[in-house]
């Protein structure tokens, strides 16, 4: 009894939110101005996601025509399309409403289309095994195994507030490393991990800090460092060293200058191989970037003096 009245309560907590989220959708789709020559996405998922959507609409346009290309993102990701000098217009909405609701199946100008490969689900089944995530992404906007992702352009005012922010933070350039322990689809990695590497990253010389949303996940004995997204290269540049979690921060910082270790935990849940699948090297975001496969729980020295020793 106690089972079906949990879902059933979940059950109306779910329409609730369809009903706000479709009453949100009717005053907000107005807004878009759709032109039959230009190109739009809908982008309701991870940063990373939005990341390649933008920096693939040059490829979108050589390829394909049309004359502009347009996203429609969370608002909590708008810095992401605001890298990429390609993309026109940006119509951020409310995150707490689901994006979802909006595109459709239909890769065409003058059509809202889903910028995810969740469009054909045979493309997430295959990611690890006939090709990775980038892979993905140019079949699903139909462009060629060659074509290249644009750099993202930082502004000169980011620029200037990331310097004046990391002087704020009284860290040291090119001697930081900053730690990225979050991500959304990808399993936590186990806290004393990051707790025993900040630890010996200190006893080589080096300022170690957490950029995480929530203070809760701030590494302890680091500093907690947070910043907009559109500061997320010229932050990685000034400190030197980012050290990551597998996530989509990973790829919005995977053109910079910065040394970058990513993590990538064992999940015996899931098919294929998380690091073929999502590597940056793999997929040519990176050519310097050191990955490595971290199994969880017991001794983690190894993989420490791994990456710390790593150049």
């Amino acid at each position: 009894m106690r089972i079906k009245k949990l879902f059933t309560k979940e059950r109306a907590r779910v329409a609730i939110l369809s009903l706000k989220s479709n009453i949100y959708w009717l005053f907000f789709g107005p807004q878009i101005k759709i032109e039959k020559d230009e190109w739009y996405f809908i982008c309701p998922f991870g940063l990373g996601d939005t990341y390649f959507v933008c920096a693939l609409a040059s490829e979108l346009l050589r390829q394909k025509g049309g004359i502009a290309v347009n996203v429609l993102v969370r608002d909590s990701q708008e810095d992401i399309p605001a890298l990429f000098p390609m993309i026109k217009k940006i119509y951020p909405y409310n995150k707490k409403y689901n994006g979802r609701l909006l595109g459709h199946n239909d890769l065409r100008t003058g059509k809202l289309f889903w910028g995810h490969p969740l469009v054909r689900r045979e493309l997430v089944r295959n990611i690890g095994s006939a090709y990775d995530l980038l892979g993905a992404y140019k079949v699903l906007f139909e462009l060629r195994p060659d074509s290249t992702l644009d750099r993202p352009v930082v502004p000169a005012a980011a620029s200037a507030s990331a310097r004046a922010r990391f002087d704020g933070y009284s860290l040291s350039p090119g001697r930081t490393v900053i730690l990225c322990p979050e991500a959304n689809s990808v399993k936590k990695l186990d806290p004393l991990f990051w707790k025993l590497l900040a630890d010996e990253l200190k006893k080589n010389g080096w300022t170690v800090c957490t950029n995480a949303i929530k203070d809760a996940d701030t590494v302890p004995g680091t500093t907690l460092v947070q910043f907009p997204l559109i500061e997320a290269l010229p932050m990685a540049e000034l400190a030197g060293w980012v050290i990551s979690l597998r996530s989509g921060f990973c790829d919005l910082v995977s053109s910079s200058r910065a040394r970058l270790s990513i993590v990538y935990p064992v999940d015996r849940r899931t098919t294929g191989d998380a690091m073929g699948g999502y590597g940056l090297v793999g997929m040519g975001l990176s050519r310097s970037a050191k990955e490595y496969l971290l199994e969880q729980g017991g001794d983690y020295a190894d993989i420490i003096e791994k990456i710390v020793t790593s150049s």
